[in-house]
């Protein structure tokens, strides 16, 4: 009987620790090698691109800069903040637009086509846009990219096992 126990305790064990959570927020680096970055793909997409999210584009007539636009009805939050600093999507619409002055010292929060957010800053503009994002693929508005670690002693591990 203790042996099945021994054994379920440390299935479930390994299943907590490999499977993936739910809602696991997904984090990363992009190059925006073709103009756009699809946050539920992970890549780079054409702005006609049906997952394209975000755009980010050098505005030469006017001559304006570079831009961040959104595609698809995807819709942008602009927050004067450092990217880990942003923990939640802004929950007032209004603070949402299709466009935005691009900046490298700003965090862009990202409302997607499909309900889900995502927060990005720009790295890089030239000779290519490179982003560190992160996409919360449970459509919630936590955004928070730290990693919670619980204390947990080594009596607490072995009274598991008795």
């Amino acid at each position: 009987m203790r042996y099945r126990w021994l054994v379920l305790s440390t299935v479930l064990l390994l299943i907590a620790c490999v499977a993936p959570a739910s809602g696991e927020i997904v984090k990363g680096y992009g190059t925006l090698d073709q103009g756009c970055w699809d946050f539920s793909k992970e890549k780079s997409v054409r702005d006609w691109d049906p997952g394209a999210d975000a755009c980010i584009a050098y505005i030469i007539d006017p001559p304006i800069g570079f831009m961040v636009a959104t595609a698809n009805y995807a819709t942008v939050a602009v927050i004067d903040s450092a990217f880990d600093d942003v923990t939640t999507a802004p929950e007032d619409s209004s603070a949402y637009v299709y466009d935005y002055l691009a900046f490298d010292f700003v965090t862009y929060v990202v409302h997607t086509a499909e309900g889900h957010y995502a927060k990005f800053h720009i790295l890089q503009f030239i000779p290519l846009v490179i982003i560190e994002y992160a996409y919360q693929s449970d459509g919630s508005r936590n955004l928070d990219t730290s990693v919670p670690v619980d204390a947990t002693s080594w009596g607490r591990i072995k009274a598991l096992y008795q």
